[in-house]
């Protein structure tokens, strides 16, 4: 029965919320992305990885680990806040840049997921 403890190992999270300290933003990424673990044992909250973002490799923290995206989201909310310090601050999310996603029904639409967000000082109205 030695198997029995491999086949109730939890499943490792597909998505990550990460922090690119070079520009001040996130982005929501997949594990798979990762290319190397710069600093820490292993893909996991607070390591620092070397992540594939486009075309090119970019230092990253790592700021969570889940499956769920609006769990990402949250973190990433929380994440701003305990960085920048005030909740009153407008997070912002680059649409624009970000690759078309398919909806249910079949249709393309920009920016349908969160990709890379910064945080500007202007208060929310």
């Amino acid at each position: 029965m030695a198997y029995c403890g491999l086949l109730h190992q939890p499943a490792k999270p597909k998505q990550m919320l990460i922090f690119f300290s070079v520009d001040q933003t996130t982005a929501v990424q997949e594990t798979t992305k990762v290319k190397h673990v710069i600093e820490g044992d292993m893909v996991q909250e607070g390591a620092t990885v070397l992540v594939e973002f486009g075309k090119e490799n970019f230092k990253a923290r790592v700021v969570k680990l889940h499956d769920d995206p609006s769990v990402l989201l949250e973190a990433e909310t929380d994440f701003l806040i305990q960085m920048f310090g005030d909740e009153n601050y407008q997070v912002t999310v680059d649409k624009e840049n970000m690759p078309p996603t398919t909806l249910p029904t079949g249709k393309e639409t920009q920016g349908n997921n969160t990709k890379a967000t910064s945080i500007s000082s202007k208060p929310k109205k």
